[in-house]
């Protein structure tokens, strides 16, 4: 390889500037289509609007966990749409929450 031929070679990785916030910003929603292009319909839908972003855990029952799950069936059954164990739980305890006066003091937790 001659000096002319590593010259071409540099040059034509100098024209596409990798390490510009404009490509990283490019790369990222490129990224973000591909991901959501292997997603199902019914993944897509779920991710738009929930913000679910902490892990709860806990050790239960198993009359508890049939429970939970028979009861987010029969909401589904109801609503005609997917429930969850995590979405009956979170109008579970908002309800228990309006029973027992509990006011919500911030949501930055």
């Amino acid at each position: 390889m001659n000096d002319e031929d590593e010259t071409a070679f540099a040059n034509a990785f100098s024209k596409v500037n990798y390490g510009s916030p404009k490509s990283a910003s490019k790369t990222a929603s490129r990224v973000k289509a591909e991901r959501r292009a292997v997603m199902t319909d019914k993944q897509r839908s779920k991710g738009e609007s929930r913000n679910r972003t902490i892990q709860m855990n806990f050790r239960c029952t198993p009359s508890l966990k049939r429970l939970a799950t028979g009861l987010s069936g029969h909401m589904a059954a109801q609503s005609g749409k997917d429930v969850s164990i995590a979405d009956m739980l979170e109008q579970a305890v908002e309800l228990l929450a309006k029973q027992k006066g509990y006011k919500r003091v911030s949501d930055a937790t």
